[in-house]
């Protein structure tokens, strides 16, 4: 019997690959891969590169061991929220009490839009189970009020499913 995907892995990739692109230098390249919906040669360019860094074995991070089961995971993860960037941006906005996109922290955008994307464009896991993952993921790399944050505009979106 095979072993399940690590799919908690494969968000976490998902999210370490999205969220360099959040660094200024960066940005041009993050958009070229949305306008081009994500089916370009630079993608598979960044991906590899990102899974030789991301899988550097290091104290801090034990975990970050990718197999292909949870690559495979993790880019159809990055391809959804690539190709769906805007629409996605859109919807997470619509159920921001009181803030806008710019004026969010880094780390809580980039776990809004890689689970918002597996929330609203991956159909083969309950939405309460994606959104746990979410609020694991802003305890994990966000500051201390991110996963309330995190749960609430999740929360939102899902009940307009």
């Amino acid at each position: 019997m095979n072993a399940p995907i690590k799919k908690t892995i494969a968000r976490e990739f998902t999210f370490k690959f999205l969220y360099h692109f959040f660094i200024k230098e960066n940005q041009e390249t993050l958009n070229e891969l949305i306008e081009s919906g994500a089916r370009s040669a630079l993608l598979d360019e960044e991906i590899e590169s990102f899974k030789s860094s991301f899988a550097e074995e290091d104290s801090e991070h034990p975990d970050n061991k990718v197999d292909d089961k949870m690559l495979f995971y993790a880019r159809v993860l990055i391809v959804n929220t690539l190709k769906n960037w805007h629409e996605t941006e859109t919807k997470i906005e619509e159920n921001l009490k009181g803030w806008t996109l710019s004026k969010l922290d880094k780390v809580d955008h980039c776990v809004l839009i890689t689970i918002a994307s597996e929330l609203l464009y991956t159909k083969d896991l309950a939405p309460q189970i994606i959104i746990n993952e979410g609020i694991n993921m802003a305890k994990k790399f966000g500051s201390k009020d991110s996963s309330s944050f995190i749960n609430g505009v999740l929360d939102a979106m899902a009940k307009k499913l």
